[in-house]
Order: C-alpha cells, then structure tokens, then sequence
C-alpha cells in the first residue's frame, strides 16, 4: 500500500474513452472488477505498459479509493 501516491492518483479518460489512472508518470488500465455492489467494486489496474514491456506494477482500488500499490515497473 502506498499512502504518498494517493494524492498524485488521477481518474481519467483515455482518447478511446476508457477510464484509466495516471499515478506520477504511469498510466493504468482496469484489468479486472468483481462483481459486488457498484459502489464497492474491486478492481485491478495494470500499467499499460504490461504487455511491451513486462510491466509487473499494478493498483487495487475499492471505489475511488487505491488500497494497495505494486510499484515494480520495469521501464522508466
């Protein structure tokens, strides 16, 4: 979890109209949401770089809310 990333944490939209996270200078897709209520849904962002370059970095959101960071990028 990473407290000091929330406040840079941007919901967006992309050019194609999805919704994505800018954190620092790394953008996010959403990968996966659960199935539960709208307000409470789970969802697991990965950098959009994760099939060019391998990224392993991802973010875990319930609602508007980043509740756990993997910040292992592994480009600059």
């Amino acid at each position: 979890m990473v407290l000091a990333y929330c406040a840079e944490a941007i919901f967006t939209t992309s050019s194609r109209g999805t919704t994505i996270i800018r954190l620092g200078n790394y953008q996010f897709y959403l990968a996966h949401r659960s199935k539960q209520m709208p307000e409470s849904y789970k969802r697991h962002w990965v950098c959009t770089r994760v099939r060019s370059r391998a990224c392993r970095a991802t973010i875990m959101t319930v609602g508007d809310q980043i509740v756990k960071y993997r910040n292992e990028h592994t480009h600059v």
